[in-house]
């Protein structure tokens, strides 16, 4: 707007300079040649390369649904470049949506839910209030994760040549998740583990109560060594035990309100994987964490 606001100052400049001390004639000649050409030039279709924001019909679809949060995926990473569209047409469905986080726990909430084939996908949005997901299989790309197929929990209700819409139909049971000091989601089929690396660190627990009482629960698995975990929240001790080199189901048994951060203190520390296996992987790590989740007591 600001570049258009220069160029139109700069266009009636030189209108003005071919125009004063002209014949009448000629004055005549371009100021018309001004007026037919400029919305000729604006009436021209744009190249193909260029997005026209035309709202899709699904997000009618979406609008006349009844209340309850969306989500549009693909889910990106706030340090990846997007389109914004997930914005940009929330203008015409008036629906809260989970997108337009900023980084931080917000993000990493978020991204915790960005595969939809996870098995706890489902009942973490359902938890988060998120009733409605949208696919758009367009917008994935190398800046945008795939997102999967929405599977059990999911039931599809619109489809067209932008996206296809879905509505959570899992039960809110409850979110957990990584949220400081791990590397990053790895793994295939929906079952992913994320590397403990830098202390402090931290799992994030949502509940689908205002007063919860119930299990966090995760596989884990120690690197090169066998590792004693203490587990605090709020600086009290919820649970303490040890992980071995090989997979181990750990349960911790939490009560808080609505929402709380559970952190993991590691000992000893983490390791370089090139120092102990001998390969070009320069990371250090101590534990893993995979799948985790929140039970609520019943």
């Amino acid at each position: 707007m600001v570049v258009m606001f220069g160029l139109t100052v700069l266009a009636a400049l030189g209108l003005s300079w071919l125009s004063v001390g002209r014949a009448s004639g000629l004055r005549a000649a371009v100021l018309l040649s001004a007026t037919l050409l400029v919305p000729l030039d604006l009436w021209a279709r744009p190249p193909h390369h260029l997005y026209r924001f035309e709202t899709d019909p699904i997000y009618n679809v979406l609008r006349e649904q009844p209340q309850g949060n969306a989500a549009e995926y693909p889910l990106r990473p706030t340090l990846l470049p997007g389109d914004y569209l997930d914005l940009y047409h929330q203008a015409t469905h008036h629906k809260p949506i989970l997108n337009g986080y900023f980084a931080g726990p917000d993000e990493l909430r978020a991204l915790s839910l960005a595969r939809l084939d996870a098995p706890a996908t489902p009942a973490g949005l359902a938890t988060l209030g998120v009733r409605y997901v949208l696919v758009a299989p367009w917008r994935i790309g190398s800046e945008a994760p795939d997102p999967g197929r929405p599977g059990p929990g999911f039931r599809r209700i619109a489809h067209d040549s932008y996206g296809s819409l879905y509505r959570v139909t899992a039960r809110p049971e409850g979110l957990a998740f990584e949220r400081d000091g791990f590397l990053g989601a790895e793994g295939t089929d929906g079952h992913l583990f994320q590397w403990a690396s830098s202390p402090p660190v931290t799992l994030g627990v949502v509940g689908a109560c205002d007063a919860c009482s119930g299990s966090l629960r995760f596989t884990s698995e120690s690197f090169g060594r066998p590792r004693f975990v203490i587990a605090r929240v709020d600086g009290r001790v919820v649970g303490r035990f040890v992980v071995a080199p090989k997979p181990r189901r750990v349960v911790i048994h939490l009560h808080f309100r609505r929402e709380t951060t559970v952190e993991l203190v590691i000992t000893p520390g983490p390791q370089s994987i090139a120092r102990t296996t001998g390969t070009n992987d320069t990371r250090s790590v101590s534990i893993f964490v995979k799948d985790p989740k929140f039970v609520e007591s019943r």
